[in-house]
């Protein structure tokens, strides 16, 4: 077999792992010794051809500059006992073997990232820091590995550019328009999603825990596959600027309003003596379908994690409605349940009060609970509970502790939600701001 790439891919492995990487003039050779450990062929006595077609391989390689061969003395002067790498040739060497030399990949990298960086005006401050470290690890002596890889730099060109894209978004927008935009191709965008989602994982505080799909993270952002469509029962009318009106009054048992919508156009007006909110879809279908559900209480759906644009739309319900009006959350009593709560209250910024939150609810429907997961313990003690907004769940949380149980919602009759919040609704419509 021919040892040219062997040869070469063995040096080059050798100086991507030594710290005289990226030096232009070294110390040490990168030296790949011919012993029997690491060329065991060289030493076949029943197959002479190995030897000599390595021989003959690593002779071409030195007039071409690529490496220099050191020879043993004496009797086995005949034989080669190291081969070196010429530095000066490293590129050359790369192209050899089908590969671009990594060093230049890594300052191409390096150059986008200074760019970005100083492009950063207007962007959420994650997205500096998140630069920041990419730089820091792309300057590290050691080739980095991560979501930007010195062997491919214009995989990690387009992954910068996807995200600086996508923090800028204004508006939502198609995800195979913005590829297009972006790449001249309609498919290159989603091939990055889950490079995309991971980084903004890790960098921005403010992303919601929900979505594990990388395009469901995507939408977070305005990046949308398909139009979303957000459910919701009540008196609301939403006018854009060019002065068309949507309104879900009359809409039963509940309208889909899209993302667009609840999101870009005014609320001219949200008539409600109080606004629920409710976590799970069959909870909340059935309070939509009771007969008895006033239509002066606004219904919205939140499905888990409430994503940013349900949060826009509750703070600007939240805006057109009196300060007077109650907010409410039905949805379960367990980590989960607590968590999206507590998001709620602190994205939308209003104290939303959450149904059937007593002790007294744990016990009357523990025969009908599920066992809760030891790891929960913890989380609801010193995460939940200790939380600022969290004083009026502690005693319910100590109750749900002390059985054992996680309470789900749809254990909860939608009749009994609806009372709850009928008791404490302002008795009569209020109008808007």
């Amino acid at each position: 077999m021919p040892y040219r790439h062997f040869i070469l891919s063995s040096l080059l492995k050798k100086w991507e792992h030594s710290s005289q990487r990226g030096q232009e003039q070294i110390r040490r050779a990168i030296r790949l010794n011919v012993t029997r450990t690491e060329c065991s062929f060289y030493f076949d006595e029943t197959d002479h051809e190995p030897r000599a077609q390595f021989e003959t391989d690593a002779k071409i390689l030195e007039q071409e500059g690529l490496v220099t061969l050191r020879w043993n003395k004496g009797a086995r002067s005949h034989e080669i006992k190291a081969i070196d790498l010429v530095v000066s040739r490293i590129s050359n060497a790369y192209r050899e073997i089908g590969k671009e030399d990594p060093e230049k990949g890594r300052a191409q990298l390096l150059s986008l990232l200074e760019e970005g960086i100083h492009a950063v005006e207007g962007t959420p401050s994650w997205y500096r820091a998140m630069l920041e470290d990419l730089k820091t690890e792309m300057s590290t002596s050691s080739l980095p590995r991560g979501p930007l890889n010195p062997y491919e730099p214009e995989e990690g060109g387009d992954l910068l550019k996807a995200i600086s894209a996508v923090v800028r978004l204004e508006r939502p927008e198609r995800l195979r328009a913005l590829s297009i935009r972006l790449f001249g191709d309609s498919k290159r965008l989603e091939s990055l999603a889950g490079r995309i989602a991971s980084l903004c994982r890790r960098y921005d505080p403010g992303l919601l825990p929900a979505g594990d799909h990388p395009l469901d993270m995507l939408r977070e952002y305005g990046v949308e596959r398909k139009a979303g469509l957000m459910s919701v029962r009540g008196k609301i009318d939403f006018l854009s600027d060019g002065d068309c009106i949507l309104s879900t009054e009359g809409w039963r048992p509940f309208v889909g309003v899209p993302e667009d919508v609840a999101v870009n156009w005014r609320i001219e007006r949200a008539d409600a003596r109080g606004v629920v909110t409710v976590e799970n879809e069959e909870s909340f279908s059935a309070l939509c379908r009771l007969p008895t559900l006033p239509d002066d209480l606004i219904v919205v759906y939140t499905g888990g994690f409430s994503n940013r644009a349900r949060v826009v739309f509750l703070r600007k319900l939240d805006a057109a409605t009196e300060v007077s009006i109650p907010f409410f959350h039905w949805g379960d009593l367990d980590v989960g349940g607590f968590r999206i709560l507590l998001h709620l209250r602190r994205e939308v910024r209003r104290d939303l009060k959450m149904l059937f939150v007593a002790p007294k609810v744990v016990e009357r429907f523990f025969g009908e609970c599920r066992s809760l997961l030891k790891e929960h313990v913890d989380i609801l003690r010193k995460e939940v509970a200790t939380d600022p907004l969290a004083a009026d769940l502690v005693p319910v949380i100590e109750k749900i502790v002390s059985y054992g149980v996680r309470v789900e919602q749809e254990i909860m009759a939608p009749e009994e939600a609806l009372s709850q919040i009928i008791n404490a609704a302002i008795p009569s419509s209020g109008q808007s701001r």
